[in-house]
């Protein structure tokens, strides 16, 4: 049986802790084929090993100014360890800063190929993640030159990666999210996002009340959390119907989608988009922004076209 070591900056503590559903998923899918090892640097803050989603995990993490890099030669040191016991056949870091880092560090030092998974935030240029340290962009971009495979969820980012690259989609539970959906009051919209300036939820404060000029009585549902909700909170009070749902769990997100008719996703970048799967697999339609995989879609539309924005609602609540 294959043997893979991933490294990651956090992961799911149990069952319950929605830390990275989707890596989550994508190493339960590699168990199911390989016995796979994770070494996680941040979260949860705890050291020790334990079992999650079909690997055996390992707790790295330190706490305080520059924890992940200070878990980096823990990670380095356990995976060479462990290789000497059983030899890994590949080593994988998921994300292309401190994960990535440790991943080709163990990978060089055992003499097996490493794969970096750069999920684009790494060296994006988006307004609240732009102001990333130098040094952590500088070492993002050594880190995919150094791999020998990168892999990113979409062929969007891959046009913005600095190092030859091939996709790989994140892939989302499509057992989870398959499910009849309920009538909503409608037309109700539905945005999932943080509350951060690149996800884009203020534009679609913006582009709401042009679209009930042309279809009153338009709705709109808020999951996600950040700093930005006092803001668009007050933005919402002005307008009435909004409603903020804070975060829910993972596991009912599936009951949100089936109240809302159309997803609403207008983020300024996007590595993938995993949100407009989940809707499509259950039944809603999409109106999106050029970006991450939503960028192949045929009506997607430019990023800040706040006109186009509303006119794409209004078609899709009105088809």
């Amino acid at each position: 049986m294959r043997r893979i070591a991933m490294v990651v900056p956090g992961f799911p503590a149990d069952y319950d802790d929605d830390c990275t559903p989707a890596i989550a998923r994508w190493v339960r899918d590699l168990a199911s084929e390989a016995h796979v090892d994770v070494w996680t640097l941040q979260w949860p803050q705890r050291t020790g090993t334990w079992r999650a989603f079909g690997a055996t995990v390992h707790g790295c993490a330190r706490t305080g100014p520059g924890s992940g890099l200070r878990a980096v030669p823990i990670a380095v040191r356990g995976i060479i360890e462990a290789h000497r016991i059983d030899p890994y056949d590949e080593i994988r870091g998921v994300w292309a800063e401190e994960a990535g880092l440790a991943a080709v560090l163990a990978a060089r030092a055992i003499g097996v190929p490493s794969i970096v998974s750069a999920m684009g935030v790494e060296f994006a240029g988006p307004e609240d993640i732009a102001g990333r340290r130098a040094w952590r962009r500088s070492l993002a971009r050594r880190v995919v030159a150094a791999a020998d495979r990168v892999e990113v969820p979409s062929n969007w980012l891959a046009e913005r990666c600095p190092a030859p690259c091939v996709v790989r989609p994140l892939r989302v539970d499509v057992d989870l999210f398959r499910r009849p959906k309920r009538s909503s009051a409608g037309p109700r919209l539905l945005c999932v996002a943080s509350l951060v300036p690149s996800k884009g939820v203020h534009d679609v404060l913006v582009a709401l009340p042009l679209a009930r000029q042309r279809v009153p009585g338009i709705t709109l549902d808020i999951v996600g959390d950040g700093p930005m909700r006092r803001d668009l909170e007050r933005v919402a009070g002005t307008l009435g119907g909004v409603r903020f749902l804070g975060h829910v769990r993972y596991a009912n997100m599936p009951d949100v989608y089936a109240t809302a008719d159309v997803l609403v996703h207008a983020s300024h970048w996007e590595s993938q988009g995993l949100v407009i799967d989940e809707a499509l697999l259950s039944g809603l339609r999409v109106v999106a922004t050029r970006v991450g995989r939503a960028a192949e879609l045929p009506d997607a539309v430019a990023v800040g076209d706040l006109s186009a924005l509303a006119d794409a609602i209004v078609r899709a609540v009105s088809s």
